[in-house]
């Protein structure tokens, strides 16, 4: 499935350039260590709705993760599935 959200009309601020790679860290941290769990997922999806101009970002993290995980363990699963 692909998420196909409009790029935002501005550029990141320095605040929210340094809360994206922070976010960018800690899924890459929870991929490393068994993957999203569901409460990670819901809080993924709050974000997108409650930070519209980050939702593209967002997307880009979450997708730059799957492609770098599928490269180096390609039956690895980023998300938690029961």
């Amino acid at each position: 499935m692909e998420i196909n959200r409009p790029a935002p009309l501005r550029p990141l601020t320095a605040q929210e350039e340094q809360t994206l790679n922070h976010f960018r860290d800690r899924i890459h941290q929870q991929a490393l260590h068994g993957g999203l769990s569901v409460d990670s997922v819901r809080n993924i999806v709050r974000a997108l709705r409650e930070h519209p101009d980050f939702s593209h970002e967002i997307l880009a993290v979450i997708g730059d993760e799957l492609r770098a995980m599928q490269q180096v363990a390609p039956g690895l699963s980023l998300f938690e599935l029961d």
